[in-house]
């Protein structure tokens, strides 16, 4: 249940409405800069996917109804055929996102393969919380700049600001050394928990972003997840024209 509550939260975040109009149209850019997501190709009968490969498909259902479980109150991502549109999404934008989506998936087996021995799909669902438990929730400080563990220290002018710590003092500028008259290595400053835990598993909180806000994306825009929202849609007003006491004040007769 707790990740079904990560699911709902990002979807504003998310890349425009997920459904547009026919697949002739090309998506309009939203409102945010970001690109829309391309119409989902709603077909009868079994869904081919169009970027992941079979082993990767069996994945992304697993991780997405991982993140939206079926509950009481409504159906499950692979329910609302969520990973269909993170497919198509993909297949439609092509290099923009696949590199990422496919990247996080090898991620996510490599990280239980040194756990677990197992590839993502085989394990336990327990294990699979273990590793996904690493990435859903990252800190909240989590480094801004370079996401590998170690990071070069900005220049004076720039600050340490750069590197996501504001109150500590900009570092003195290197030292010349006499063999070259070059300035020096730059410094590599130390990471402390839970800084480290966060560039130590970047891939994996990136990747774990991403599928999160496309599979929100995809529910909440489909017929599934407008009915968990209760969202009514565009309603007709009843509308009985101008109040009688309008009408009298004005000196005007009732049509």
């Amino acid at each position: 249940m707790a990740l079904k509550v990560l699911g709902s939260l990002p979807v504003a975040a998310a890349a425009g409405p997920a459904r547009s109009a026919s697949p002739q149209q090309a998506p309009a850019p939203s409102v945010t800069g970001l690109p829309a997501p391309p119409p989902l190709a709603v077909a009868r009968g079994a869904y081919v996917p169009k970027f992941f490969s079979e082993d990767e498909w069996k994945a992304a259902r697993i991780l997405a109804d991982m993140i939206i479980p079926r509950d009481e109150r409504s159906g499950s991502a692979t329910d609302a055929r969520t990973v269909e549109y993170v497919d198509e999404y993909a297949a439609f934008w092509g290099s923009r996102v696949q590199p990422r989506l496919r990247g996080g998936l090898m991620w996510l087996d490599r990280e239980c393969s040194r756990r677990f021995d197992k590839r993502f799909a085989d394990c336990t669902d327990e294990q699979r919380r273990q590793v996904l438990d690493l990435i859903a929730y990252p800190p909240k400080d989590e480094p801004s700049g370079r996401p590998d563990i170690g990071r070069r220290e900005p220049t004076a002018q720039a600050g340490a600001a750069a590197v996501g710590h504001p109150e500590k003092e900009p570092p003195s500028p290197p030292t010349p050394t006499p063999q070259t008259g070059m300035a020096g290595p730059p410094t590599v400053v130390p990471l402390e928990e839970p800084e480290r835990h966060a560039t130590a598993y970047s891939a994996g909180i990136a990747f774990f972003s991403l599928f999160r806000d496309l599979t929100a994306t995809g529910f909440f825009t489909s017929e599934i997840g407008i009915k968990d929202l209760g969202f009514m849609g565009n309603q007709p007003y009843d509308w009985k024209g101008c109040p009688p006491e309008v009408v009298a004040k004005l000196g005007l007769k009732q049509g």
